[in-house]
């Protein structure tokens, strides 16, 4: 996996906690 895509992968599941 690509620094980026990890990046990518932590961005999504930050933006889904925010949504609880």
């Amino acid at each position: 996996m690509t620094p980026d895509g990890f990046y990518l992968l932590r961005f999504h599941l930050h933006q889904g906690l925010e949504k609880l």
